[in-house]
């Protein structure tokens, strides 16, 4: 699974490039419709998860201490987890590692998307945050089926608890 996380952390630093040397931090509309409208901007985000506020110091060792979490807890059970669940683990701690770098290297991410719907908007994102959300999603919907873990008699797996 270290091939999905390079992948998922290489597209992400590439894009946020992209966006750091060639858009204006003003940006320009992607898409508009009566409802839906989506922007390509350049915003460097110090606050955390939908731009909730907190000190630098404090979004670097809050990413690092989940980043290691998820790791533990792919190796710990790597040979338990279904493929589909390593692939979510993998592109969640690819994300997640781009989005430190971010922190550590500006001391902030760099988010492109900016999207309204019915004249609200969402905080601005990035490919990484959209990864791990989506991937998030999906974690809990297999958790809730209790699916995701291999039927190893070596597993003492999730799908086994009451």
């Amino acid at each position: 699974m270290s091939f999905v996380t390079s992948v998922v952390l290489l597209a992400d630093q590439i894009i946020k490039y992209f966006v750091y040397k060639e858009i204006p931090q003003s940006g320009f509309l992607l898409f508009k419709n009566n409802v839906f409208a989506v922007n390509f901007v350049h915003q460097l985000n110090e606050n955390v998860a939908f731009s909730l506020p907190t000190g630098r110091v404090v979004s670097v060792i809050v990413s690092a201490a989940l980043i290691c979490a998820v790791v533990w807890m792919f190796v710990k059970n790597r040979n338990c987890l279904s493929r589909q669940l390593s692939v979510l683990v993998a592109l969640v701690i690819g994300s997640a590692l781009s989005n430190l770098i971010d922190r550590v290297r500006f001391g902030g991410v760099f988010d492109f998307f900016s999207i309204q719907v019915a004249g609200i908007s969402w905080p601005t994102f990035n490919l990484a945050d959209a990864i791990i959300s989506l991937s998030a999603v999906y974690l809990i919907i297999l958790l809730i089926r209790k699916e995701g873990y291999e039927k190893n008699i070596n597993c003492h797996n999730i799908s086994d608890r009451n």
